[in-house]
C-alpha cells in the first residue's frame, strides 16, 4: 500500500458528501455541549417534527442568521457571534438536524440523509426572527448552510441580505440555482481559491446573480467555518461581513469583483437578452449532432462524466463536462479491457476497474485534482488462488474505502460471479466467500445507502447479505405468478413468455428511510425492505421493461423496454406517486441501455448500440423535456457526485 493511495483514501473518508464540506482540522464541530452565559439556548420543532436546538444572543432590531456546514453545529459561528453581537446585533444561530444537540429522524441518525430537508430549519429561524422583533435580517451560510439558504431565499421577502461562503450549487437534495433568479437582495460569495470545486460554485452564484453580488476569492484552500475562523485568515473574513452587514450596497461597489452596472447597461442588456430569447424560440429545438458535439445553448448541469471508450490497443477513461464543452476534458489511455469506471463518494477521484476475470485484475484511483492525473494501481494478488475480480456493480462505501465487486473462478469463461467485500487499507478482503461460488447466473451486490447490507440476487429470490461477512441478513421469495402477463405499448398487446422469475433490475433508493429497495419481476416491480422482511407490488409497466433506475431524490424511475411494437427500444419514466407514464424518446435502430441519472435527477445518460454499424455511444437526456445530447463514443458513463469544475 502506497502513501499516496493512503492519503487520498483517508482525505475521501474526512471529506463531506459534496467534495468540499470537510469535517473542520481545528475542532469545530465539537463543542456542542459548551453554553454560552449571556445567550438563550431553546429548541423549536421543525415543521416535520424534528427538534432543533438553537441559540439566540440578544441585541438591537437587526438580527444575524447562521447555518453551518455539514458535519459541524452552531458553534463553529462563535468568533463571529462575537463579533456582530458587539456591533449591535441579535444572532440566532442553531444545528441543522442530525448535527449537534438536534434531533434526527434518519435511519442510524445519517446527516447525508437528513441534508434535503435542512431548509426547513431557515424556514423556522426567519419566522422565530421575525415573530421576535427583526426588521432587519442578514442570512448567512458555510458550504451547506448557504446553499439551502440560498433555496429558501428564493420564496422570503423578509432576508435582507445574503452571504455565503464555500457553498456549493446543489448538495444531496438542496438546489439552490432551480429559483435562483428569484433571489435579488445583495449577496456575498466568500470561497478559497484552492478549496476543491467551490470557487467553481462560487463563480457560478455571481455569474447567474440577479441584484447586486459581489465576490471575494481568497488565497487558500480551507472551507465554510474553518475559513471564517481560521487564525490567519479569520481577521480578514470577519471584517469582510461585518462591513457587508453595515453597508451591503457600498461593500459590493467597492469590491473589484462586482455585478454593479449603470441602469442604461442594465436596459440594454436586458433588451439583448430579451432578442436572444425571442430568436431561441423561433428555433427547433436543439438535437444530438452527429459528430458528438452538444449544440449551442446546451443546458448547464455541473456535473461530469466519467465513461469507457475505445482507443489505441486497448480502453481509455474519458471524463468530460457534457454541457460546458466540446472537448473532453481528460482521457487516459489503457491496455487492455476496462470493466467498470466508478467515482469515488467523496473526493474528485475516479476508479478503474481493469482485466478482471483473468490473471492481472486491478482497480487503478485516478486523482484529477494533478494535471496529469496521479494514479494508484491496487493490484488484487491478495485474493485467493483460483479467484480472480470481476468488476461489475462496482461500489464504494460513504467513506471510500470499502469496495463491493464481485469474484469469479480465474480464467472460466461465463462463469456465475459471488459477491466480495474488500477493505482498500491493507488491502483486505472483508467478506471471502468460504471458498464457495455461486451457482446462480448472478450475484453481484450493491451496498445500501447507509453501508450497513449489500443487496444482492438469486434465481427466485433477492438476499440482503452483510457486508462484513456476507451471511444473509434476509432473504426475499420471488412473488408466485400464476400466468404470463400481458403487455402493451401503443395499443398492441402480447403475451410475456418467461421460463424462471429472476430479479433481473433491482436496485437501492439512494434517499431511503429505512433501506427500502426495488426489483423486478416480469413487468411488474415490488418494493420491499428489511423492516417488513417482504416485496409488495408497486408498479407495472408497459412492454418488456428492463435495465431501470430510480431518480436520486426518490420521485421518479426511468426504464429502457423491448417489445411491441416492432420490438423498438424506448426510455420511459414514471412518477412514483402518481404512475404517470411517458415516452422519452424511442428509436428502432438503437438498442439503448445503462441508464444513470445526474444527482440532481435533470438528466439522465445512457448508451446506445446501432442495430446498424454496431457502434455504441453515450448520450444525455433531459428528463423534463425529452431532448437528447451526443455526448461521444464508449459506454457504462457514471456521473460525478460532485459539481464539477466549469
Amino acid at each position: 500500500m502506497t502513501l499516496l493511495l493512503s492519503l487520498m483514501l483517508l482525505v475521501a473518508a474526512c471529506g463531506g458528501d459534496d467534495g468540499g464540506d470537510a469535517a473542520s482540522g481545528d475542532g469545530t464541530g465539537d463543542r456542542s455541549g459548551e453554553r454560552r452565559p449571556d445567550a438563550t439556548v431553546f429548541t423549536w420543532q421543525s415543521s416535520d417534527g424534528v427538534e432543533i436546538e438553537a441559540e439566540v444572543r440578544r441585541g438591537g432590531d437587526q438580527w444575524v442568521l447562521m447555518g453551518h456546514q455539514f458535519t459541524g453545529n452552531r458553534r463553529d459561528w462563535d468568533q463571529m457571534v462575537e463579533g456582530f453581537s458587539a456591533r449591535g446585533y441579535t444572532v440566532l444561530t442553531w444545528d441543522f438536524r442530525c448535527h449537534g444537540e438536534s434531533g434526527c429522524n434518519t435511519v442510524n441518525n445519517s446527516k447525508r440523509d437528513a441534508t434535503k430537508e435542512i431548509w426547513r430549519e431557515w424556514l423556522a429561524a426567519l419566522d422565530y426572527a421575525k415573530a421576535n422583533g427583526a426588521t432587519v435580517i442578514h442570512a448567512g451560510g458555510a458550504s451547506m448552510g448557504g446553499t439551502s439558504l440560498i433555496q429558501v431565499a428564493a420564496d422570503r421577502d423578509d432576508i435582507t441580505t445574503i452571504f455565503a461562503i464555500s457553498s456549493p450549487n446543489r448538495f444531496q437534495g438542496l438546489d439552490a440555482l432551480e429559483n435562483y433568479d428569484r433571489v435579488t437582495v445583495p449577496k456575498l460569495f466568500i470561497v478559497g481559491a484552492d478549496d476543491m470545486a467551490a470557487p467553481d460554485f462560487s463563480q457560478r452564484y455571481f455569474d447567474m446573480a440577479t441584484g447586486p453580488a459581489r465576490l471575494d476569492i481568497l488565497e487558500t484552500a480551507l472551507h465554510g467555518n474553518t475559513l471564517a475562523q481560521d487564525p490567519v485568515w479569520g481577521p480578514i473574513v470577519q471584517p469582510m461581513l461585518y462591513a457587508f452587514a453595515e453597508d451591503p450596497d457600498g461593500y459590493i461597489a467597492a469590491g473589484e469583483v462586482n455585478n454593479l452596472e449603470s441602469a442604461a447597461q442594465a436596459e440594454a442588456a436586458d433588451e439583448e437578452s430579451d432578442a436572444v430569447e425571442a430568436e431561441q424560440a423561433e428555433d427547433e429545438q436543439p438535437v444530438a449532432s452527429e459528430d458528438g458535439n452538444r449544440p449551442a445553448g446546451a443546458p448547464l448541469s455541473g456535473y461530469a462524466l466519467a465513461l469507457i471508450a475505445p482507443g489505441d490497443g486497448g480502453d481509455q477513461v474519458v471524463i468530460v463536462d457534457p454541457f460546458q464543452s466540446d472537448e473532453f476534458v481528460i482521457t487516459r489511455q489503457f491496455e487492455g479491457d476496462v470493466e467498470e469506471v466508478i467515482w469515488l463518494p467523496s473526493s474528485p477521484t475516479v476508479g478503474v476497474g481493469t482485466g478482471g476475470g483473468g490473471t492481472g485484475g486491478a482497480l487503478i484511483l485516478l486523482d484529477l485534482t494533478t494535471e496529469p492525473p496521479g494514479e494508484v494501481r491496487i493490484p488484487f494478488d491478495f485474493l485467493p488462488d483460483g479467484i480472480a475480480p470481476q468488476f461489475f456493480d462496482m461500489q464504494f462505501s460513504n467513506d471510500g474505502i470499502v469496495l463491493s465487486f464481485s469474484v469469479v473462478p480465474e480464467g472460466v469463461a461465463q462463469a456465475p460471479a459471488t459477491p466480495a467485500v474488500v477493505n482498500l487499507l491493507g488491502p483486505t478482503l472483508l467478506a471471502p466467500y468460504a471458498g464457495v461460488l455461486s451457482d446462480s447466473p448472478t450475484t453481484t451486490g450493491l451496498q445500501s445507502p447507509d453501508d450497513t447490507l449489500l443487496l444482492s440476487r438469486e434465481v427466485g429470490e433477492v438476499l440482503l447479505l452483510l457486508p462484513t461477512t456476507l451471511a444473509p441478513g434476509f432473504v426475499f421469495a420471488a412473488p408466485e405468478i400464476d400466468e404470463p402477463p400481458t403487455v402493451c405499448v401503443g395499443g398492441e398487446c402480447v403475451p410475456l413468455e418467461y421460463s424462471t422469475i429472476f430479479p433481473d433490475e433491482y436496485d437501492w433508493f439512494a434517499n431511503s428511510s429505512n433501506n427500502a429497495f426495488w426489483v423486478r419481476y416480469t413487468n411488474k416491480l415490488y418494493i420491499g425492505s428489511p423492516e417488513q422482511e417482504a416485496l409488495v407490488e408497486w408498479l407495472t409497466l408497459p412492454g418488456v421493461p428492463f435495465d431501470a433506475s430510480v431518480s436520486p431524490g426518490g420521485d421518479q424511475i426511468a426504464w429502457v423496454t423491448s417489445g411491441p411494437p416492432e420490438g423498438a427500444n424506448g426510455i420511459f419514466i414514471s412518477d412514483i406517486q402518481s404512475e404517470a407514464t411517458r415516452l422519452l424518446v424511442q428509436d428502432s435502430d438503437l438498442i439503448f441501455f445503462d441508464l444513470q441519472w445526474s444527482p440532481d435527477s435533470r438528466f439522465i445518460s445512457f448508451s446506445s448500440l446501432s442495430r446498424v454499424d454496431r457502434s455504441v455511444g453515450v448520450l444525455v437526456i433531459d428528463a423534463a423535456t425529452g431532448e437528447v445530447f451526443t455526448i461521444g463514443p464508449g459506454c457504462c458513463a457514471e456521473w460525478s457526485p460532485f459539481i464539477s469544475a466549469s
